[in-house]
């Protein structure tokens, strides 16, 4: 007996340099890809051997689509104040922000927020990188996070005042969500799935997302660490952080700064 058409399995295989991981997926995440399946033929293509598989190729994970880690601001603490100041260059043509690369940033001098990946707005209408946490997300950074760094120091933590690099840090710099292929936004559980679903593919199946992330965590040694990952995906960062012994204690959960706007969500939780 053949499947009926509710058993069909729809599959995404997403490539990554000369990888390729299949993903099962809806049947609306699948016609959804397929009604843009024209406009984004450079990144989409059939399946040769399976009508019900759709090929993410590797040009869409390429470096050019890759959202660099930045440092946005420096968070100045005087005499319990603290105030954000922006940069006066940037390194990002696109970026809304005054965002250099994190290259000179020293160690023990940083503040490190972990996103988790970009979605629509840190790239534009032709899939350009601007940078990383281009909308209500940078927005939750700059108007919040100095009240969140006041909290952490008043409770939990002791440092001395001084200037400090504000860095966002993407685990997975490319865009998880698959927006400009779909082109839906994450208000949609069917999105968020496919999103956790890449996400986690790239984390364990690629080990360079989280080498790379020890060697940031190495190599900044920040003096706190805000997982504000999406909650779906925190335990991955979360076990990172954990097997990091110089970090670990100064590390710290909380809600992803898109919602930072509710202040139970911008209310920071000792990780260990």
């Amino acid at each position: 007996m053949g499947k009926n058409i509710q058993e069909i399995d729809y599959l995404l295989t997403i490539g990554f340099n000369d990888n390729k991981y299949p993903i099962k997926i809806t049947q609306d995440i699948f016609d959804s890809l397929e009604v843009h399946m024209k406009e984004s033929k450079r990144f989409l293509e059939r399946s040769k051997y399976n009508n019900q598989e759709i090929v993410v190729n590797k040009k869409y994970f390429s470096d050019k689509h890759k959202v660099p880690n930045v440092c946005r601001y420096t968070l100045i603490i005087k005499a319990n104040n603290f105030s954000l100041e922006k940069n006066s260059c940037s390194n990002l043509t696109n970026s809304n922000y005054n965002d250099i690369f994190i290259n000179d940033v020293e160690k023990n001098s940083s503040i490190l927020v972990i996103l988790e990946s970009p979605h629509e707005n840190e790239y534009d209408n032709n899939f350009h990188v601007k940078g990383p946490a281009q909308g209500i997300t940078g927005q939750g950074v700059y108007k919040y996070l100095p009240q969140v760094v006041e909290e952490i120091l008043n409770t939990n933590l002791k440092i001395n005042d001084g200037c400090y690099k504000v860095v966002l840090f993407n685990p997975i710099p490319f865009q998880t969500s698959l927006n400009y292929l779909h082109k839906q936004g994450l208000n949609s559980t069917n999105i968020k799935n496919l999103r956790d679903a890449v996400w986690k593919t790239l984390w364990y199946r690629e080990n360079v997302f989280r080498s790379n992330m020890e060697s940031i965590l190495k190599e900044l040694d920040p003096i706190i660490i805000l997982n504000a990952c999406t909650k779906s995906l925190k335990k991955e960062v979360s076990n990172v952080l954990k097997s990091c012994e110089e970090v670990k204690h100064k590390s710290f959960l909380i809600g992803h700064p898109s919602i930072w706007h509710t202040e139970s969500h911008r209310t920071p939780e000792k990780l260990v």
